[in-house]
């Protein structure tokens, strides 16, 4: 697989992965901007809005005979959180031209470029504003209602929401209900045309296609007048939040909710971003903490003290927070949190064996390796690295893995501070504040 990266106008990004490993193809744009709870919500429903229509094809009827006329190929509206980057946009998948045996499959990337081209930046209007607003609206209102049905993952945005309050990372990827219904035609065309014109837009490519870059390019040149003049003096600045190193004290949030089990969730400042000096050493504490079966949260909590139903870490690089995660019986929540807190103390003081460490590398390199296995995965890593600014690629960082040590990993580890716990308690259970 071959990357390459351009600058198609100020604040416009290619990348684009080619090779033949893959049948599949895999086409985004993503706009990028600051997140911002004044905005959240209307940043999660503008994908939604254009993915029903543009000028030339201004329903979904016509929009997919001609993803159909691409042999079946889809496009979906997306909307992630990059740190304190907000992304949203458009991502298509569509079969590749060297697996349509020719005729009409020969320009499968240059008919997805024009549409998705076509569908970001000419989409449906009526008087002069969005059309399907309302529709979606209550759609997206529906989905963050729903978030609050998969426990695991909201306890886990209700401790980014405590322990990250003053931060833009506090701020959900789909706003709030309250925002979303405040949205009119008239504002969310509004937001649009500011987006285009001070946000940063992220093209990717990945496939089979070596002109894909200038197919696009192309594109957008030819059928969007002044696209490249359009772009110049865009405002693109990189969350002006400041990046927090270390956390005051630690906190303690409890919350009762109707479940079952109780639901731990811890936040730690790891003190390094995804561009800081020392960032695959934290890769590494972590995954030596809890990221995979061969972790002390796995091997210890799990499955040596029967604490939890589940345990495991996550890093955000681009935040530099680590956050924890455990199911566990009420009886056991103090217990289980507090020998959580004493397996991150062990790394920290170094107490893991070589065997240890060559097994979290391991596990990094399965995980990194699997993600690229797929376009998709690679469009998300790739879309990270822009975000951050980098430019290094999977290989670049197995090499710096394979020469971190065990005194990298302390170092690191010992940057770490507690910032938050969060447990989210059975209603039947005893209210108040945890005590750490």
């Amino acid at each position: 697989m071959r990357m390459t990266r351009r600058e198609l106008a100020p604040g416009v990004n290619l990348t684009c992965v080619t090779g033949n490993r893959y049948k599949t193809n895999v086409m985004t744009a993503y706009l990028l901007r600051p997140l911002d709870s004044r905005e959240a919500a209307l940043n999660a429903l503008l994908p939604q809005v254009l993915r029903r229509g543009s000028r030339k094809r201004p329903d979904l009827r016509r929009l997919s005979e001609a993803l159909d006329d691409l042999y079946g190929a889809s496009m979906a509206a997306g909307v992630r959180k990059i740190g304190e980057w907000h992304a949203f946009g458009l991502s298509a998948d569509f079969i590749g031209d060297a697996f349509c045996g020719g005729g009409k499959g020969a320009g499968q990337t240059s008919g997805m470029a024009e549409l998705l081209t076509e569908t970001l930046l000419c989409p449906a209007v009526r008087d002069g504003v969005f059309d399907y607003v309302e529709s979606e609206r209550d759609k997206l209102a529906d989905a963050i209602r729903a978030l609050k049905n998969d426990k695991t993952s909201y306890a886990v945005r209700r401790l980014e929401a405590l322990a990250c309050g003053g931060e833009p990372y506090g701020v959900g990827e789909l706003g709030d209900e309250r925002s979303v219904s405040e949205i009119t035609p008239e504002s969310l065309w509004e937001h649009y045309q500011r987006s285009l014109a001070a946000s940063r837009l992220e093209l990717f490519y990945c496939g089979c296609s070596e002109n894909a870059a200038e197919l696009l390019t192309g594109w957008l040149d030819r059928r969007y007048d002044g696209f490249r003049g359009g772009f110049k003096g865009r405002v693109c600045d990189r969350p002006q939040a400041p990046f927090v190193t270390k956390a005051a004290e630690a906190r303690a949030f409890t919350e009762r909710m109707d479940v079952t089990q109780t639901k731990l969730a811890l936040l730690w400042r790891t003190g390094t971003a995804a561009d800081g000096e020392g960032f695959m050493a934290s890769y590494l504490a972590q995954t030596l903490y809890g990221g995979g079966t061969t972790s002390k949260l796995f091997l210890n909590v799990r499955e040596r003290l029967s604490l939890c139903y589940y345990a495991m870490s996550a890093l955000d690089r681009h935040k530099g927070v680590m956050k924890a995660m455990s199911g566990v019986e009420s009886v056991n929540a103090e217990r289980a949190r507090d020998e959580m807190l004493r397996q991150w103390d062990d790394v920290a003081a170094g107490r893991f064996t070589d065997k240890d460490m060559a097994g979290a590398k391991a596990a990094l390199v399965n995980a990194w390796r699997k993600q690229c296995d797929s376009p998709g995965g690679l469009e998300r890593f790739w879309q990270g690295q822009a975000a951050a600014g980098l430019t290094g690629a999977v290989g670049d960082w197995e090499a710096e893995l394979d020469g971190t040590g065990h005194e990298d990993v302390v170092r690191a580890a010992k940057n770490f501070t507690l910032d938050s716990v969060y447990m989210m308690i059975p209603d039947a259970a005893a209210g108040g504040e945890a005590a750490l």
